[in-house]
């Protein structure tokens, strides 16, 4: 105990000369964790840590330090590992189970973390084995983290100018992909926002079309950090076209934003001909948007039937 508290202050305090005594800890069942952490924590181990890489011991905490190091130069390892950790795949959606030609005993520990640290610093090769696993998958389920990281290795080459178009071939073709799950698609929407930025629009106002509210919501999500005045009126005006639900997910997210520049559009659609949720939806809106407009409209629906809706917003009423 007297050691890991020791190594333990080497985690603040260490530095890369005390690198060799750690690796000695590593071989100790008990001490081996803690000097792992110190190493990572250290400034200035990178080399003790790919060297400890290229010797393949320890490999599950190894792929966590990869990771947390941010140490490119690892990702030929890693590969390897992750064919030879490969083994028995089950889906969760299937009874049948996809085995890897070389019949390895699986291991799931380890390979979640190679995933992960593959999604962290892999590049092109990282993102064809993943995309393959992730395939097998149905890119649903939890098995390895699998396909969690592969989705989060092609947002993160998305982001990146060097790789992005590669990326973005990976995030069409998921896009595109209309038997996928929400979450994959709204994942390969990210994707294309970090990659293109307001090229990514078009996507957008498809997706505001779509009859799964997971993937008009995830698309409003995904969309907001680009999303200006003139780009907010855009998404209104798309969603007037993509109908009722659409237009009810974008009153939901104005308000949300309290995005000031709708706030006559917004009000728009407590009067009128309306759906009863499309109106409930703007008073809500309205109330916490604010502006002249929005207040004459809610007045305008009390002694309605929507009274009480008006009540609940003039109570929240912003200004």
């Amino acid at each position: 105990p007297n050691k890991a508290f020791l190594i333990s202050l080497l985690q603040q305090c260490g530095t890369a000369e005390d690198a060799p005594v750690l690796v000695s800890y590593l071989k100790d069942d008990y001490l081996k964790d803690f000097a792992m952490r110190a190493l990572i924590s250290i400034p200035g181990t990178d080399d003790v840590l790919l060297k400890l890489v290229s010797e393949g011991q320890n490999r599950t905490a190894l792929a966590y330090a990869v990771e947390k190091k941010q140490l490119a130069a690892a990702e030929p390892f890693l590969l390897l590992w992750h064919n030879n950790a490969k083994g028995y795949i089950l889906p969760p959606t299937s009874n049948m189970r996809v085995r890897n030609p070389e019949n390895l005993k699986v291991d799931s520990v380890q390979l979640t973390a190679i995933n992960s640290a593959l999604a962290a610093i892999g590049g092109e090769a990282s993102l064809h084995l993943l995309a393959k696993e992730a395939k097998k998958l149905g890119y649903v389920g939890g098995y390895a983290n699998t396909s969690a990281s592969y989705l989060n290795l092609v947002k993160r080459l998305a982001a990146d100018p060097a790789t992005s178009k590669l990326a973005v071939k990976e995030a069409k073709s998921l896009w595109k992909n209309k038997k996928l799950p929400a979450n994959v698609h709204g994942a390969a929407f990210e994707a294309l926002v970090k990659a293109l930025g307001k090229d990514a629009l078009p996507y957008l106002y498809k997706d505001l079309k779509n009859p799964d509210i997971e993937v008009r919501n995830a698309a409003l999500l995904n969309i907001s950090p680009l999303a200006d005045d003139a780009v907010c009126a855009e998404i209104a005006k798309q969603a007037e076209k993509a109908g009722p639900f659409a237009v009810t997910d974008v009153l939901n997210w104005f308000g949300a934003r309290k995005q000031t520049s709708e706030a006559s559009w917004v009000a728009s659609h407590i009067t009128g001909e309306q759906t009863d949720v499309v109106r409930q939806t703007a008073m809500h809106a309205a109330g916490i948007i604010g502006g002249e407009e929005a207040l004459g409209a809610l007045v305008s629906m009390l002694g309605s039937r929507f009274s009480d809706d008006a009540v609940a917003s003039l109570t929240r009423f912003n200004g």
